[in-house]
């Protein structure tokens, strides 16, 4: 496994652990069974990203809904509660985005990462 590879595993790792004991049995669900304060709470959160998936979960032995969603080829996640309140969102951003000095790190430890 490449550098950068096992890097990025383990800190998808280590996010996951962090983030508390989900259930590995999360179940795609239809996007029109997703719970009506579910899908307002995202969609006011980010308008104009388009759903492209939910999973019912279980977080922290609570039930839980993640709703996939892209814009303009970028893409987020975002884990919520059926009340509408938000556990987690994970966002993908451009290199361009990057802090300097992260940017910097990366590229000089990772000379052929991507």
């Amino acid at each position: 496994m490449s550098g950068l590879r096992l890097v990025c595993g383990l800190a998808f790792l280590g996010l996951g652990l962090s983030a508390g004991v989900r259930d590995v049995s999360a179940q795609k669900i239809p996007i029109e069974k997703t719970p009506k304060p579910v899908m307002e709470a995202f969609k006011a959160k980010f308008p104009g990203f388009t759903v492209t998936g939910v999973k019912k979960e279980v977080e922290d032995g609570k039930p839980a809904f993640e709703i996939e969603s892209t814009k303009d080829g970028m893409a987020v996640d975002a884990l919520l509660r059926p009340d509408g309140s938000f556990i987690t969102i994970e966002r993908q951003i451009k290199d361009a985005d990057l802090p300097a000095a992260v940017a910097s790190a990366v590229k000089s430890r990772y000379k052929n990462g991507k």
